[in-house]
């Protein structure tokens, strides 16, 4: 893990002006439906639940408020002094637990979870392979793998790149096919994949979609959802990936 993973928020405003607010700021919408897409991949509730790279812990309070048990980990001490005074949806039944840690290495010291989610940072990880074995292994038997990642095309951002350069740390294109083939080698035996719902959502609900005519934004956002469910969207687009044990 590199460096920059752990000081991100002290070093950059606009990462710690987020952390202050998420899920409530500009990309409210995208987050609550990546949020919803997590929730309809999950086990019925009660399940245990272990977010890694849970950054402030949104999703871990959404979770908590949908009748989950959830343990949040990241390797910032400092976004997760923000998840644990944060309630953004209000006081849920048991409220999660955080801590510190480095999913590359291992899950945590708790026992055995049913699921285990990665928003946007299974892509942080210089060493994926390694990753999926500790989160095959922190799984209870029968349990499911969820990962919302970006895939090919990520990397040859310019602003991804600079991201990557000022701050440390690690950006790695993560499409469906990548983290299958890593997951197979870790012991998963079945996959599901679904479109990201980050992009589902921009490229039909977004004001820019509303300003085409009727007829061309259902075009629109038929293409895209083809292109991103389709052969090519669904191994090397961005995707939601789940992986069962």
């Amino acid at each position: 893990m590199r460096p920059g993973e752990v000081t991100l928020i002290q070093k950059n405003p606009e990462t710690a002006r987020l952390a202050e607010v998420a899920p409530w700021h500009e990309n409210t919408a995208a987050c609550l439906a990546i949020g919803a897409a997590i929730l309809a991949a999950m086990p019925p509730p009660p399940a245990t639940v272990l977010e890694c790279g849970c950054w402030n812990g949104w999703l871990c309070h959404l979770l908590a408020k949908a009748n989950y048990s959830v343990r949040g980990m990241d390797a910032c001490e400092d976004a997760l002094a923000y998840a644990r005074r944060g309630e953004p949806f209000g006081e849920a039944a048991k409220r999660p637990e955080f801590f510190t840690g480095n999913f590359e290495e291992s899950m945590g010291d708790g026992p055995p979870v049913d699921v285990i989610v990665f928003n946007s940072a299974f892509h942080h990880s210089e060493r994926p392979a390694e990753t999926l074995k500790a989160a095959y292994a922190g799984l209870a038997p029968g349990g499911r793998c969820i990962l919302v990642e970006p895939g090919f095309g990520h990397t040859l951002s310019p602003q991804t790149r600079e991201h990557a350069r000022q701050w440390d740390v690690t950006e790695k294109d993560s499409p469906p096919i990548k983290i299958w083939r890593l997951g197979k080698k870790a012991g998963f035996k079945r996959v599901k994949v679904y479109p990201h719902p980050g992009t589902l959502f921009q490229s039909t609900y977004l004001p820019s979609a509303f300003a085409m005519r009727p007829s061309l934004r259902f075009l629109s956002s038929w293409f895209g959802g083809l292109i991103s469910c389709g052969f090519i969207g669904a191994k090397w687009g961005h995707g939601m990936t789940v992986l069962f044990k």
